[in-house]
């Protein structure tokens, strides 16, 4: 006869630890996708047109000038001249 509280049992502190581990990888793979479309929202431009910039001339892919005409992102690499 054991007095005091009642213990909780070992399922009890399991689904409880579960549901704390659940949480917590739903928090980071939220983070992980906020990151992501952040990324993508900032709208990088692809390698060959930085490297053109940094060179101090514009991209020279047919895609780029082409997209480049018409005002748009490059829908191939996804740059804009």
């Amino acid at each position: 006869m054991s007095i005091g509280p009642p213990q909780k049992s070992k399922l009890v502190t399991l689904v409880t630890h579960m549901r704390t581990l659940r949480l917590c990888a739903i928090i980071v793979l939220g983070i992980a996708l906020g990151y992501l479309v952040s990324d993508a929202a900032e709208g990088k431009r692809p390698p060959c047109c930085e490297k053109a910039a940094k060179q101090g001339h514009s991209c020279d892919h047919k895609c780029c000038i082409e997209a480049a005409k018409q005002g748009k992102n490059c829908e191939k690499c996804g740059g804009k001249n």
